[in-house]
Formats: C-alpha cells, structure tokens, sequence
C-alpha cells in the first residue's frame, strides 16, 4: 500500500505581517499546498509576486505512492532547479515494456531514458511523490513564499474591492488573487460555479501499492526492482503499471480495476486475497510482487465535468489541476499537467503590478492551458479503452498492430499513447515558458489571443497490420452539443475518420432540422450533405427511446466491400459498439447497398438507460473499404 511520509521541516513558515513584502508584486493567495499549487506559489514567487499558500492539512504527511514525470513537466523542475536537487531519489527508466496481461510482451522500447532526453531535451523519471513534494516546498520556501497548514477555507468573497478568504481558524485574508489548486474536492471551483458539485465516478478504483526492496525475497524480482523499467501488463477490464523508485530501493505497483466501492465511499482498506485474486491467471511475473503485499487501499478514480471558464467574472479567482481538470491516471499527466498550469500562471502574471487588471492576463493563461488540459483528460479515456478490452476480435487486431512493430520503428497511431507517434510528442514536447514567451512576443499586450494547436484523435487502424489496402471515405462531421439538465456532448464522424480535438461551435453551422447538432467543420467538400436531422424527443432524455432521422444527399456511390465501425457513447456508457458489412449495418436504417449517388434517408433508435452522468461523450462513427 502508500506508505505514510511525515515532512517534519514543512511547518509554518513565518507570518506574512514579519517578512519583507514586496510592494511592486502583487498579494496572491494559493489554496492547496499539493504539487499544482507549490508550482504556482515558486513561479508566481519568480514573477515578483507575495505569495501565501493556504493548506487544510496541519502537516503535509501525504501517502506515499509513486508518480511519473513526464518530460513537458522535468524540464521545469530543472529550469527551477528542483530536479537537480532530488534527482537521487529518482528512476530514469531504460525501456518501456507492454505485456499482454498472461506474460507475452506486445511492444518495448529500449534505451528509453536515452531517446527522452534526445527528443525533448529533459528526463522521463520515476519518483516518490512524497520527495517531488519537499522539493518543491524548500524551492517555495527560498523563494519567500508563505505556507499556513491547518487553514480550511470556509469562505471565499469574490464581491469585496479585493477578495476576502477566511479560513476554519478564524483566520482572514485579503488578495489580488485567488488561486484556486484545492484539487479534486475544491471549494474554490464550487465558489465560481455558485453552487454544489460533486465529483463523479468513472467506473474504476486503483490499488495503490509501494513495496520497500526488503520486502521483496525473490532474486528475480529484486532484480527488476534495481533496473528501473516502466511494465504495464493490459487485460480484460483492468491493466496494472509499474516502475522502480528511490534510486531502486522501492516498486511502485498501481492496479487499475472496476470501481466496487460504495457510491459515498472515495478510499477504504481493501482485502489483499480479493485484490489477489482479481489478478489470478495473470503474469506470473506480477501475481509473484502481490505475493509480497500485506496491506493495500482502494481509491475511488473520479472526474469533473468540463468547465466554461476557470476564471472568474472578476478576473479575482482562476482555477488550476485537479480542481478544474482531474485526470485519471492512465497517461501519468495529473501532476505534470498541474506542473504546467503553475508554470504558465506564474509566467503569464510576471508583467503584472498592483493596481492593473488581472482579467488579460489570466486569460491568456486559460487560453494555453484549458484547451490542452481538457484535450489531455479525453486522451485518458482513450487510453483506458486501449488498455481495458476484453479478449476477441477488438483484442486480437490490437494486439497484431502491437506485435507488428515490435522491435520496429512506430510509424503510424498505436495503442499504446506512452510511444503514440501522434500524441507522445504533443505530451512530452510541450514547453509552459516558450508558450507564454511566444504570445508575450507576437502580441503586443499580454489579453491578446493565441493559436493552439491540437492533436490528431490518435486511434489504431484494426487493418494497419494486414496487407490490405483501404480507403477512408470521409462523409460528414457533425457536433451534438445538448444543453439542459443532462449536460451531454456528442461527436459523430459518419463514413469519416476521426476528428481533431478541436472543438469549435459557430451558429454558421448549424444542422437544419429539429435537433441541437452543430457541424464540427465546414461541410463543403463532405461525401453526404446533410439537408436535415430531426431528433425525438429534443433534446435527447434519460430513460427514454431517442429516435434519429437524417436526410441528406450522397454525391458518390458506395458499393458492395464497404465496412463500418460504430461506436456509440452516451455518457460513459457504450449503447452501441459493433464492427460489420456497411451494407449490412445500413439494412438496419432503412437502406440497402449499393448506396447510389442522390437522396439518402437514415434512421435509428436507441434506447436511453434512466441514469446518466452528465459528461461529456463521443459518438464516433468510421467506415472504410476493402479494395
């Protein structure tokens, strides 16, 4: 299980009142002292600015467990001079190995640590959360930046001249800014929306366990434990990470299964035989390091709806990591993502002095980092999907794309997004400093707007491995986005491939018909001209049968050897997941093959379950033909 990791030295710093303010630097208050918010405190710090950190804990004794950072977030610990200072506890891992949950090895990438620091310039390394954590706290504390444990916020006004913050100890505070880094549970993002909101489950709970090298007996196992690699072993419903830490004295083991927690219940001790025997069947390799656990917890994995906006009407409050976007940890991009906001906050607020107005310049913070962060939270869902399917058809052409570039240069989308060609470099190459530096150069004032770029939707080509050539006939692209109680979004790329991330909603395109459907991109050049799209009921409710109808014109003919794949999500919940003949799918919607040039007509219904998060959701739709 984490283990328990007091930090004696990280008591209050000294009061505000007896230290040397800065009197050209503006009063910011950070709430949360986890690594987002330490992150923010030293860059904010580096800008000029008097910083306090307000943390609920009286003592900052987290539990211990692993993390690994990324190279778009090494780069800053190093530029901040962290890294060097902790970079003994650390494990730079030489290769990154994927298993099939029974053993066999589905893709490895040797000298790993070597092609990070080749292609981005700094380190992909393993560590204990707990010695990321000091190191930051001692940079902050150099830096002049006042930490107060034991300070719950218990009220937040945004309304006064300057906001007002009163903690559990009667304590008050008066700020320029409010930075909102109170993670998962925030209070702060609850003040800006004006109202209760409750995180939501995904489905998954994760074992988290650190095993000490004394723990360990067996000579192989140790063995892994002091050549520090990343494995991850991927199987039905679950997959299982794991990596060496403390210079390989210490593994770190998380398992990622079904949620079976009670609904109010975010951690609870959990039954090692029951954990044991979730994995029964698996690697011997990993059910040999669960042999040697005696305790472990269970922790709920939950998520956030996106939000509007992070910062408020004000320009007084701007959120930041977990608080406003909580990743699961299947791409490890919590902490490093929450790394980055601070960096960008921070960097973003340099030119800022008491008495200006905050609004532009945090808007340009939330410009660079809402779009990238919510994109990042997607490719998690992604990533679970590739690592969690059950064995059959879906399985087995997963894993021949793994095993056909094996030992090969990855040239094309993989499953795998820790080596993915299309997402590994928009990850791991991000620089928070160039990208605030580029606007404060191309712009002349720092409210000016910026481009961000996207990723591609990275997904695998089930016919990449086989020597078959296809055709994608790309159609029509649309946006469903609902508003109303069930706060539903959907994508779908009928007959297309997938979209890009990017997500931009004009009134110019607007779908005719009786529906909230949006098209996603110009339409012009698609296959399928929508001509109308009626939904009922409008908009869409839970616990009742939606019926689709399209209407639209096809300028091409599809013939006989046309395949489809349909993936339909309402929510977290797949409604429709099949692979088959175009012209068998489309019997279901009232055509037949061949598909002739002039009017088509598709209709569908579906039935709704009664319960549904309000998330947001794909529905994705691609189709392609075997020549």
């Amino acid at each position: 299980m984490g283990q328990h990791f007091s930090l004696p030295f990280l008591a209050n710093t000294p009061d505000p009142a007896t230290m040397e303010r800065r009197p050209d630097g503006l009063d910011i208050v950070i709430v949360g002292a986890g690594l987002g918010g330490l992150a923010a405190s030293i860059e904010c710090a580096r800008s000029g600015h008097n910083v306090t950190v307000l943390e609920t804990a009286s003592e900052l004794a987290e539990v211990g467990a692993g993390l690994q950072v990324t190279p778009n977030s090494s780069k800053l610990l190093q530029r901040w001079g962290v890294y060097q200072k902790i970079q003994h506890q650390a494990c730079e891992p030489k290769s990154l190995v994927v298993h099939r949950y029974s053993g066999e090895v589905l893709a490895q990438e040797e000298d790993f640590d070597k092609h990070m620091n080749e292609k981005y310039g700094s380190p992909f390394t393993d560590m204990h959360r707990v010695d990321l954590q000091q190191g930051l706290v001692a940079k902050a504390k150099e830096l002049g930046v006042t930490l107060r444990l034991g300070q719950r916020v218990e009220a937040l006004d945004l309304d006064s001249t300057r906001p007002r913050i009163k903690t559990s100890t009667g304590a008050e505070y008066t700020c320029d800014l409010v930075v909102g880094a109170d993670g998962l549970w925030s209070k702060c993002r609850e003040v800006l929306l004006g109202r209760k909101d409750q995180p939501l489950p995904t489905g998954d709970l994760a074992y988290r366990i650190v095993l000490r090298l004394d723990q360990v007996k067996d000579p192989e196992l140790r063995a892994m434990i002091a050549n520090p690699q990343v494995h991850f072993w991927i199987g039905p419903g679950a997959h299982v990470v794991a990596y060496s830490l403390k210079g390989g004295n210490m593994y770190n083991i998380v398992l990622l299964v079904p949620d079976d927690l009670p609904g109010s219940v975010a951690r609870q001790s959990g039954s090692v035989e029951e954990m044991r025997k979730l994995f029964e069947g698996w690697d011997p390799t990993l059910t040999r390091f669960l042999e040697c656990v005696d305790s472990v917890d269970k922790w709920k994995l939950m998520h956030r709806e996106e939000m509007e906006s992070w910062i408020s009407e004000r320009g007084n409050l701007v959120m930041m990591g977990d608080a406003c976007h909580p990743m699961l940890p299947y791409l490890a991009q919590g902490a490093n993502s929450a790394l980055e906001d601070g960096a960008v906050l921070g960097r973003v607020l340099e030119g800022v002095r008491p008495g200006s107005s905050l609004t532009g310049a945090l808007k340009v913070y939330e410009r660079l980092r809402k779009a990238r962060g919510e994109a990042i939270v997607r490719e998690t869902f992604k990533q679970r999907e590739s690592f969690h399917m059950p064995d059959g058809p879906e399985q087995q052409a997963r894993d021949e794309l793994f095993l056909s570039k094996l030992g090969r240069e990855i040239d094309c989308a993989f499953p795998s997004r820790w080596t993915c060609p299309k997402v590994q470099p928009w990850l791991y190459g991000y620089d928070a400093w160039k990208e605030v530096d580029s606007v404060l150069r191309e712009e002349s004032g720092v409210s000016s707007p910026h481009n961000i770029h996207y990723p591609d939707q990275p997904t695998f080509d089930r016919q990449a491995s086989r020597p078959v050539a296809h055709v994608a006939m790309k159609v029509s692209t649309l946006l469903l986005a609902i508003a109303g109680p069930l706060a539903v979004s959907a994508r779908s790329n009928l007959l297309g491939g997938l979209m890009s991330s990017q997500e931009v909603i004009s009134q110019d395109l607007k779908v005719p018909g009786s529906n909230p459907l949006y098209f996603c991109e110009d339409p012009a050049n698609n296959l399928l001209t929508i001509d109308d799209v009626d939904l009922a009921p409008n908009p869409p409710e839970a616990g009742k049968k939606l019926s689709i109808e399209a209407k639209g014109t096809l300028e091409k003919d599809i013939e006989e050897g046309a395949k489809v794949r349909l993936q339909v999500k309402y929510g977290l919940i797949t409604l429709i997941k099949q692979e088959a003949s175009l012209c068998d799918y489309v019997k279901e919607v009232d055509l037949e093959c061949p598909l002739k040039k002039g009017d088509l007509k598709l209709t569908k219904d579906v039935d709704l379950p009664r319960e549904i998060p309000p998330v947001r959701s794909l529905l994705l739709s691609q189709a392609y033909r075997i020549c």
